[in-house]
């Protein structure tokens, strides 16, 4: 009958009957006492919360330091990886220079990929150059401190001038809606720019008759588009992303950041070729 009292102080009535069934004149009255158990004491729960809140900070604090430990090694490699390999690197640039102009003085340099008269030298130049831009394009992937939107804009543009310049096309970028002070996943940074990269780098090399280049970068509510296309004829052999490591690559990247990929003829029913990338962001 008592059981599931809270704890606290009570008064228990005791009544009796005779045996007729009329009440008794004396009552009796005593005094109840249900002590709290030790669960249900108001300090074990602040004590218990107290713990809780503790648990959740040290954790977050440790996490955070993780982080900024993590973000300290990566920005000290990325420097490292400029200062000393990527110092190397243009020295031995500067040396296929020299050694170019100096036993081929009226040789003239040539771009794109190597003819049958480019000499060991215009090689060695070509190489120690494309391995200088790879430098760059790894130092900037694992430096923590481009992990923003500003910085992929800034690199994207650099790299499509470049390659533009380089392959004698015209270069559009056009950049919509993006904070550039919004911090961005480091996977995320890398692996969108590495798929601008690669769909660029395609257009230059594959694209038949192209005269221009076109990069649109725009952020939709919670989706982040980045486009690509040029105005080149259609290829003889099909889609040229249609085989290959580079389409491979680039669908291994966008399902690796859980981005919708797309390529082909460019949707606006206009020649050239077309990639899209479309993904989830906050």
């Amino acid at each position: 009958m008592l059981r599931g009292l809270a704890p606290g102080d009570y008064t228990l009535e005791v009544r009796a009957e005779t045996a007729p069934g009329q009440p008794a004149l004396n009552h009796l009255y005593l005094p109840l006492h249900v002590a709290a158990s030790w669960q249900q004491q108001p300090l074990v729960w602040l004590l218990l919360a107290g713990l809780l809140l503790a648990l959740g900070y040290g954790t977050y604090w440790l996490r955070l330091r993780r982080a900024l430990r993590d973000a300290h090694r990566r920005a000290e490699l990325a420097a490292n990886l400029h200062d000393e390999v990527g110092a190397l690197l243009t020295r031995v640039t500067m040396l296929a220079e020299v050694l170019r102009d100096q036993h081929l003085p009226s040789a003239a340099s040539a771009t794109g990929p190597y003819p049958d008269s480019r000499t060991t030298f215009d090689r060695l130049l070509y190489n120690s150059r494309a391995a200088v831009q790879t430098m760059r394009d790894v130092v900037w992937g694992i430096d923590s401190r481009t992990d923003s939107m500003g910085a992929l804009v800034d690199r994207m543009r650099d790299h499509l001038d470049q390659t533009a310049a380089a392959a004698g096309l015209t270069a559009t970028f056009d950049c919509q809606g993006a904070n550039k002070g919004q911090a961005l996943p480091t996977l995320v940074r890398q692996y969108v720019y590495l798929l601008f990269k690669e769909a660029v780098t395609n257009t230059a090399r594959h694209a038949r008759a192209a005269t221009g280049i076109r990069v649109l970068l725009r952020r939709e509510r919670k989706e982040l588009l980045l486009e690509v296309c040029d105005d080149g004829q259609p290829h003889i052999a099909g889609p040229r992303c249609s085989v290959g490591m580079g389409l491979r690559n680039m669908r291994q990247r966008a399902q690796a950041i859980g981005a919708d990929l797309r390529t082909g003829p460019r949707p606006d029913g206009q020649p050239g070729y077309y990639v899209g990338v479309r993904l989830p962001i906050a």
